[in-house]
């Protein structure tokens, strides 16, 4: 790890610990689940806190993603579209 990035995780560290106490900070375990936190919240943001199957959609593209959707479902990918309410 850079110091750089052990300086900026410091400062987040201190900026956290000036709201909350040690014990109500969670960190991250791995770069995974920081990768996975980042995109559930990029998409999120991109949605607008509206479901993907909420979006209104040309008719064509509508009927492409029910396709996926129903691909996805019952697989890693479909559990976690469905764990963090994007469909």
């Amino acid at each position: 790890m850079t110091q750089m990035t052990k300086r900026a995780l410091a400062a987040s560290l201190k900026k956290l610990l000036s709201q909350k106490t040690l014990d109500k900070i969670m960190v991250i375990k791995d770069i995974y689940d920081l990768i996975d936190c980042f995109y559930t919240h990029e998409a999120s943001r991109a949605l607008d806190g509206k479901k993907l199957t909420e979006l209104k959609q040309p008719l064509l593209l509508k009927s492409a993603e029910q396709g996926a959707l129903k691909k996805a479902s019952g697989t890693v990918v479909g559990e976690l579209l469905a764990k963090y309410g994007i469909v």
